[in-house]
This record gives C-alpha cells, structure tokens and sequence, in this order.
C-alpha cells in the first residue's frame, strides 16, 4: 500500500481558482466546472413528472426549490393541460428535497394561467421573491390522454403566456397577477405573435431586469383552430420558434421588448428552432446563457447544452468554450444518460455558480418518456477538495474547552437548537475513575451554551445508567446526534456488564487487565434514542438498534448521515471473534435505512480498509482507523477518521486523516490533502503546549446550513487521566 508521506508544500491561490472555471477577466468555461453526476442526485416522484428546478437559497439558510409537476398517469405531454408548480424545500444545497406545497395551483378556466402553470423560475430581490413562469388556460375540456396530434393540445400550447407571482417567503402565500406581464404582440407578423413561454429572468448590470422568453410566430397561413375538426391544428401550430429579449426598471414590469429574435446565427434563419430552455445571468459585464443546442449549431451535439455570451443582451454568439453538458452525459458510475437534460437552472452564490439544475425524461420498461425527474449536478468551487491545513488554526483557545470540574468529557456534538441555543450533546464519566473508565462508567450527558465556542453549562444527564435488566443498563458512550424532520436521533454504543463494577468506590479505577472491563466492552452494541425537544426526555428503546451477528463480537461508535438520496448512511465499527478476549480485526461497515429509526441493513462494502495487506494479524491492518466522523457537504462525503498505527500515512501515530467518497458514503478514498490534525502536541494561543496521549479523537463537526463552521475534538493529556473537549472553529 503506498503511504502518504508528510511533505509541506504550497500551491499558488490562482491555480485553484484558474482551475474553477469561472474566472474574472478569463473567458467562462462551465464544462470544466462539471463534476461527475451521482444517480442519487435525483429529484423524483413515482406519481409525478417532475420537469425544471430552479433554486433560491433564502433568508433562513434553506434552499428552496421550484419545479414543473404534473400526474404520470396522464402521460408526458399532459405537462401543457394540467402542470402546476410545487414547492420543496432542503436544508443543504445537496439535498435531499421535501415536498412542502402547490405554490400555483389551477384557479379557474376564467383566468389566463386558470389550468396550467409551468417552467418556474425564481428570482430574489432584496426582501421579496418574484416567480416568473408560464401560464396556459382552456375553455373546452382537453381530452385526455393528449397528444401534439391532438387538436385540444394545441388550443392550450397557444394559449400561453408569461406571468409573475410575489411573496415575501418562498413559502408563500403568492400573489399573482390578473394579467401576462409578456403577452403576444397585436403585429400579426411579429415572432411572438402566436404565444410567449419559457421565461429566463435575472438582473442587468444596473440592476434592471432582463427576461429572455420563448416566442412563436403565426406563419403565413396560419388559421385560428376550428374546434370542429381534429385536422384543423395543422394550420394552427404557428411557424418558427425562436427567442425574444425585454427589459423592465421593475420585476413586475412593464416590459419592453427588443424586436429582433437572439441567439441566431448566419446560417439558422430557416432552421425551425436553434435554441431552447435558455437560463440567463450577468457577470463580469457580460451576460451569459445556458441554452439547449436544439440542432448542434453551436457545440456540433444536437441536444447538449451550450453557453453563449452577449455584451448587450441583444446580440449573441458562442462563447469560447460552449460546450456545457453533452446531450448524453456520463453518471459518475460510468453510464451514459439515455436522454439529454433539458431546462437547465444554474444556482449561483457569491456570484459563482454551484449547481447545475435540469430536467431529464426517463424510460421505463423501454417506454420513452413515461417518466422524468430533476438532476442537480454539482459544479467545481475553487477547492476541488477540503483542506483542513488551511482551515485550521495553528493554535487553539483554551476559553473553547468543555470541562466538567468532576467528570472527564469525550466525543461532543453540538447542534443549534430551535430555542436558537447551542447544546453539547457529549460522554462524561468520574475523573476519579480514570480515563479507561469510559468502558464501564460513561454516561451521555448535555450542556447548553448562548455561543458556538462556549462556555457551557451542565444541563442534565441524557442517557444514565438504568440497571443490567437493559442491554445498555452500565454504559452510554460516543453519542452522535442529527436532528430530522423536527426531530432529534441519538446513535449511541451502550453496554451492561456483571454488576461487578456497583460493588467498587468511585475513586476505583477500571484498568484493562481487569477480565470485568472486558466483560463491558464486548458486551457493546449500539442503539438509539429520539426526542421532539432537545430539552426533554429522550425514548431509548429496549433492544439494540445494532447488535451481533455471526463472527461479530461486539458493535459500536455510529455515526449517522442524510443522504441526497432520502436513505439514512450508518458507518460503525465491530470486533472479529477470534477465540480471545481482546478479539480479532476491528472493522468500519456502511449500513443503509430508509428511516432514522432502521431497520440498518448492512451494504457489504468495507468502510475504510488497509489495501494490499494479506496478513490480517498485523496491526495495521487489525486496528487501522478509529473515531470516524462522516459528512455530506458540496456534492460529496467526507470522513475524518484516526490513523491509529500509521497504516495510511507516515504522519505520527493517531493523527486525523480525511477521506472522500462519491454521494454514496460508499466509494472512499484518502482526500489529496489529507492530514486533518497532527497527534502528539496542541499549541494554545496563551503560548502552552500539552503534550498528548490521545490528542484529536472523536472528532465531530458542527455545521450551519450545510457548512462547516468548527471541529469538536477530545483530547486526553500525557501522564492524566483527565480528559476534554475543545471546540475549534474554522477560518474562511
């Protein structure tokens, strides 16, 4: 196995951001941003087509989601008779997204959007959102299932038209207008003489308002639908379609249209469409679009997504790298798409973009079509990967230490409550029973802080002993907390031993070459706990959520994640039975659930593994990681994990280590910057130095809004059996 040897080196700034594509005074190059798209980055319904996202992360912290809906029983092109836009909502850019409502449901045939309501986009403006979108309505009833060779679908394809919606929260209620803010023109030759849809919206450089849209003419023998023949749509479909600009100073408009299609080139003008689906922005004084490549014009792949620049809005050609998406795109498990991605929405903070959004039509059973879905694929940020090196401190504060003055303190997680406190959820056990006490005396404990870094004050005991007739009657250690639809979930690994250690004085010190301690340590497995108040009782449960199965003797140290995909991600550890007390390897497993609550179902796939090591009786290989902490972030899974014998690196013994994995939690590789934390000494700001036994185990990191804002580590002193947690928070 080839180790990762300890050479400090620096990289010039620029390169990570040259290599991110989106470079002021460089010309914009999105495909490179383009990272491999995960299956699990899937919005989808079995009920429903889902068709176009468009992302907003709001005042709170959310990201919320916009999208086209409309009954799969209808089939595909129902999306034009009964579409409506929905609402759901993700506390992490990632995902996963929950259905919350029908923003603009059908509101009566009278109204010109009363039936239909299609191909959202969201746009915010200081404290108000502007859903932009189109509208259709019908006065006849459509039959159904509907076709494009069907007369009714054509009466409400021409019947569209463009509106706006306002709220002060994404979450509604909307206000929407009696009236398209982009109708058709009264000119019967003009290109959107037959109807207007597909709004793109975004600001100019002086903070105006430009809104591309799509636009169909009437053609030369166009004739209105004689709704007495099916055959008489054929006169009705209109001619060319093609892309209009307006302008407005406000988002409710008025608009003033530009009278000249955009995005044709020399050569395009008999094509019947070149462009579809265009998502527009401004930056760096330019603006630029994203845009289907309906024929190839601009990429030489029909169907891929092209980018296209323009000084003014009005004139508009390729940009120097206009390949975005090809119209076949590659899953990161290698499988090409059998469909290209449609109405593509970039989600840009901080003027980059982050996601690319779109819509994609799926087969099923070799039926085209009779399904579809929303995909976000993530784009490159500047850092391909995270780099603890640049986020840590090189010295910690000793006012950002938990201690208890009578207890030790290990492995503490910290959530922001809804009461807007901090609360350490954490082990603790008597210092005078020593640090290996932990096996046989821990108990969970919780702390509450008005700030992130502390100081915290013992609130109450969470998880105490509750006496032998229970699997976790002795013990309750290495808690980790997440909270789910406004609840939290406790993971724990809980023991009960013999009764032997009730019989001993608080200042008796559990040694390991006592057959007792044993005796708790493999009687480990893990479970859980849940509360609707992080304040209030917690339930426990009377068997383990983990226990043993064949050649397993002993199961602890959960650690629990959401994944985009909905299903809950476990990582534990157990010990082989190998005939001895101590056992055999030390094994890190994923396990898989659709609820918090299991059942955990175990993937078969090794966690974290030694490589090229045939002899399992090695250390390095029987105990190669420990105290892992996985995470979700930014379109991939991390892990901080102990190298405990060197087995990775040539860094010390028990240094932190980082590893990645796809959107899975499944697939993990050490990151390419890997050290996390160096073991053997901590510097403190007051100019102390603490040598150490273990310095940064149990790691945990505490999050708001999908980023990482501090490590939680436990650290125990050289020569003490004292030990501590020390929040450190990270530099951006």
């Amino acid at each position: 196995m080839k180790k990762i040897v300890p050479i400090i080196f620096i990289l010039p700034y620029a390169v990570f951001v040259l290599n991110s594509g989106f470079v002021k005074g460089q010309e914009l190059n999105i495909g490179v941003m383009v990272q491999p798209v995960s299956k699990l980055n899937k919005f989808i319904d079995s009920d429903y087509y889902i068709w176009g996202a468009s992302v907003v992360k709001g005042e709170d912290g959310k990201y919320h989601m916009f999208y086209s809906r409309w009954k799969r029983e209808l089939g595909f092109y129902a999306w034009v008779t009964h579409s409506e836009i929905a609402y759901a909502v993700s506390d992490n850019v990632d995902g996963p997204f929950e259905f919350v409502n029908v923003t603009l449901p059908p509101r009566g045939k009278e109204f010109w959007d009363g039936t239909t309501t299609h191909n959202p986009t969201i746009l915010r403006k200081d404290s108000l959102y502007y859903l932009y979108y189109m509208g259709t309505t019908g006065l006849i009833e459509a039959k159904q299932p509907i076709s494009m060779s069907n007369k009714d679908w054509w009466i409400y394809r021409n019947n569209q038209r463009i509106g706006v919606a306002v709220a002060n929260n994404p979450s509604g209620p909307w206000k929407r207008l009696n009236k398209p803010i982009i109708d058709v023109s009264d000119n019967p030759t003009a290109y959107d003489a037959l109807m207007t849809s597909n709004p793109a919206v975004n600001y100019t450089s002086d903070e105006r308002i430009i809104l591309i849209y799509k636009a169909v003419d009437k053609g030369k023998n166009y004739k209105s639908i004689d709704l007495s023949t099916d055959e008489s749509y054929k006169l009705s479909t209109g001619k060319k379609v093609r892309f209009m600009v307006a302008f407005a100073n406000n988002p409710l408009g008025p608009f003033k249209k530009h009278s000249e299609p955009i995005f044709e080139l020399k050569g395009t003008e008999n094509i019947h469409m070149v462009a579809e689906d265009p998502y527009v922005w401004h930056q760096y004084n330019k603006y630029y679009a994203i845009v289907r490549d309906v024929v190839g014009t601009y990429t030489g792949d029909a169907g891929a997504l092209a980018l296209m620049k323009s000084e003014n809005g009005y004139d508009w050609k390729p940009t120097k790298h206009p390949l975005v998406l090809r119209s076949r795109f590659e899953w990161e498990n290698g499988e090409k798409s059998t469909a290209q991605l449609e109405r593509p929405q970039l989600l840009i903070e901080n003027g980059i973009p982050r996601s690319l959004y779109g819509a994609l039509s799926l087969t099923v059973d070799g039926v085209y079509r009779d399904h579809s879905c929303n995909v976000r694929i993530p784009l490159k940020q500047k850092y391909e990967e995270l780099n603890f090196q640049q986020l840590l401190p090189e010295e910690l504060d000793k006012s950002n230490i938990i201690q208890e003055e009578k207890y030790n303190v290990w492995g503490t997680n910290i959530i922001k409550g809804k009461d807007g406190k901090y609360h350490a959820i954490y082990s603790r056990w008597l210092k005078s029973r020593g640090h290996h006490a932990w096996v046989t005396h821990s108990e969970v404990a919780h702390a509450v802080s008005d700030n992130l870094t502390g100081p915290y004050v013992f609130k109450n005991v969470v998880l105490p002993a509750r006496g032998n007739e229970y699997w976790d009657g002795e013990m309750t250690h290495n808690p980790h907390l997440i909270e789910y639809d406004g609840k939290y979930y406790l993971y724990y690994n809980g023991n009960k031993g013999s009764g032997y250690w009730a019989t001993t004085p608080d200042d008796f010190m559990p040694e390991t070459d006592n057959p007792e301690w044993w005796v708790n340590r493999n009687n480990q497995r893990v479970g859980v706990a849940i509360t609707d108040n992080i304040n209030g009782e917690w339930k426990r449960f009377d068997k383990p959520l983990i226990d043993i199965s064949n050649g397993r003797q002993m199961t602890a140290t959960p650690v629990v994640s959401l994944r985009p995909d909905g299903k809950f991600l476990m990582a534990y550890k157990y010990v082989t039975v190998d005939g001895s007390t101590w056992g055999g390897k030390v094994v890190h497993v994923t396990a898989l659930s659709d609820s918090p609550l299991g059942p955990f179902v175990d993937t078969n796939i090794p966690f974290i593994t030694v490589e090229n090591k045939e002899d399992d009786t090695d250390v390095q290989s029987k105990f190669a990681i420990d105290d892992h902490v996985q995470w979700y972030q930014d379109g991939r899974y991390y892990c901080i994990g102990k190298d405990c014998y060197q087995s990775f690196s040539d860094y010390p013994k028990g240094s932190m280590l980082l590893w990645t994995s796809d959107s899975s939690g499944l697939n993990w590789k050490l990151a390419q910057a890997p050290l996390v934390f160096l073991s053997g000494k901590i510097p403190w700001t007051d100019g102390d130095v603490t040598t150490c036994t273990r310095t940064c185990d149990m790691p945990k990191i505490y999050m708001e809004h999908g980023k990482m804002k501090a490590l939680i580590m436990a650290t125990l002193p050289v020569d003490s059996e004292i030990s501590f947690s020390t929040i450190v928070p990270l530099i951006y």
